[in-house]
């Protein structure tokens, strides 16, 4: 509850005990019922001058009707010509084309150009967008977006950033007026293309090999094979902790025997809880309680154990998923409408059209969905271990291997870093930090990072594999060049503003600019109050002095 709402209510009560006081004072007084009803009217009236006057209404925002024309990167002199004539100023930040700023003022940022022109109301943005430095200049002011034509090149792209050695990676994005994708590998050799299909998507698939920061790349090609586009794909591969696992089957059976010795051989912490019947347990004495899903990485169990569980049970693990906790459901064939239902209830939808697929060898093992913090999927493989008997335990270590490293509980300074991508000469926020930390970049110069709150700000000026220092651990984030996936830079300019565009259009940031508004001054507040109160008490005490004075 609010100051606000908190201090109504208290003048609100004590207008409403004084009425009751009145009323019980001076129902049986001699003397006509208006009196009484305007003493009744008056306690309100008072009441509510005195709430205005301890919190005076704000005063209108000022709705300032200059329009700024902002020149960014890729403005034309097409657009400057549409929207010059509704200008009341034209700015130029420091991205605009340089023959285009010559017509507008220069400034170093939004910023500073509104601090020197004050009146401005409404914002024009001409070319590609704001950079981010110039996003929180913008608030409470109306900003029309007026894009510059789009070129091609590369839209969007989306890997993943933290990979174990030997897994399987895709790689998804959109392009425009591209031919051909090709991937290479750090060495620089091809090792699959894609032809973009409709709206300029497309995909491919790779390795990563060796552990340690590397960089994939794409080249966009256009159809006479000339490059249009490069762009990096940064992989931090890294040789993750043994995860804590523990593994529940409804009872013993062949794949648990061979995941078992898989688990030993590679040094997983693996427990086991196996049901033998009648309430007879073998294996580790391990209870499913809240301490220990949340020691655990990963949970391994099938349809039975998944349901045996109790609707309590799959309550708790729902939590648990929420904070970080990996679920991987064996199943036995096609689950029936109960299993899809608990395991929609865990966050897992019911098919594998609807999410990304487990694959090992470019073959599906399953299927998977992120849920909170945690991620849940279903193994399809319930004779996965007669890869051994076949004389390929290879092939069975990698795909318990992939399931368990795309499922297992993440690790929080990794996947933090991993998120952060910034580019050469741009402003890029690194959070969360709780201590002192310092981020070394290629050419070994070392930056201390000042905080604000649970944040930093990074400004990198070279290119490559940058580590963050944090307490002891350190981990790699990769800065772009400036010239690398340029297209990809302009799209999320341009993403970026027309979110703004929209945001200082919607009701709520209007509600918050009016919010922040200054109130007005107290004093004829007061003085109506008083005057009111004095007026209230010299008509209370001539009504009650009215019958001794006709005594």
């Amino acid at each position: 509850m609010t100051a606000e709402a908190i201090i109504a209510l208290v003048i609100a009560a004590a207008a409403f005990l004084a009425c009751v006081r009145l009323w019980l004072r001076q129902r049986r007084a001699p003397g006509p019922r208006w009196r009484l009803a305007v003493l009744l009217l008056a306690q309100p009236l008072c009441a509510a001058l005195l709430y205005f006057a301890l919190l005076p209404p704000r005063m209108g925002v000022q709705q300032n009707r200059d329009t700024l024309v902002v020149l960014t990167a890729g403005s034309t002199p097409a657009q400057f010509d549409r929207a010059e004539g509704q200008a009341d100023a034209v700015i130029a930040l420091p991205e605009a084309p340089p023959a285009l700023a010559a017509r507008g003022e220069r400034q170093p940022d939004l910023a500073t150009a509104l601090r020197a022109h004050p009146e401005a109301g409404r914002l024009q943005v001409l070319g590609d967008g704001l950079v981010a430095r110039d996003h929180g200049a913008v608030a409470g002011r109306t900003l029309a977006f007026d894009e510059s034509a789009p070129t091609r090149g590369l839209l969007q792209l989306d890997h993943p950033r933290v990979l174990v050695p030997g897994q399987a990676f895709r790689i998804n994005g959109q392009a425009r007026d591209v031919a051909t994708v090709a991937l290479l590998d750090p060495a620089g050799e091809k090792i699959a293309n894609a032809t973009p299909g409709k709206e300029g998507r497309f995909q491919l698939e790779g390795h990563a090999r060796t552990a340690g920061p590397t960089v994939f790349r794409l080249q966009l090609l256009d159809g006479s094979g000339r490059v249009v586009e490069r762009a990096s794909v940064p992989l931090n591969v890294i040789t993750p902790r043994a995860p804590h696992v523990l593994l529940i089957a409804a009872a013993p059976n062949a794949e648990t025997k061979y995941l078992r010795r898989w688990a030993e051989d590679t040094g997983v912490e693996l427990q086991t809880r196996i049901e033998l019947g009648g309430g007879i347990r073998v294996g580790d004495a391990v209870a499913l309680d809240e301490a220990t899903l949340r020691r655990l990485d990963l949970l391994v169990l099938d349809e039975r154990s998944l349901d045996n569980l109790g609707s309590g049970g799959r309550a708790r693990l729902h939590r648990a998923v929420g904070d970080g906790l990996g679920v991987l459901v064996r199943l036995d064939g096609e689950p029936p409408a109960s299993t899809r239902e608990q395991l929609g209830a865990l966050g897992l939808p019911a098919s594998s059209d609807e999410a990304p697929l487990l694959r090992a060898d470019g073959k599906p093992l399953g299927w998977w969905a992120a849920a909170g913090r945690g991620r849940v999927g279903a193994w399809l493989l319930p004779d996965a271990w007669q890869w051994v008997l076949q004389g390929d335990a290879t092939r069975h270590g990698e795909a318990w291997s992939q399931a368990f490293a795309t499922l297992a509980r993440a690790d929080a300074d990794a996947s933090m870093a991993a998120s952060i991508e910034p580019r050469v000469g741009e402003r890029s926020a690194i959070c969360p930090l709780s201590s002192p930390a310092s981020v070394t970049a290629p050419d070994n110069t070392t930056t201390s990072l000042l905080r604000d709150g649970s944040c930093a700000a990074f400004w990198p000026r070279v290119a490559g594999w940058h580590w963050l220092h944090r307490g002891n651990g350190a981990q790699a984030f990769f800065v772009r060049a400036i010239d690398d996936a340029p297209g990809l830079a302009r799209e999320q300019l341009r993403s970026a503003t027309r979110a703004l565009a929209s945001a200082g259009a919607s009701a709520n940031t209007r509600k918050m600019v009016a919010a922040s508004a200054p109130r007005g001054p107290s004093w004829p507040w007061w003085l109506a109050w008083l005057a009111c109160s004095v007026a209230l008490w010299w008509f209370e005490r001539r009504r009650l002095a009215t019958p001794a004075s006709e005594v």
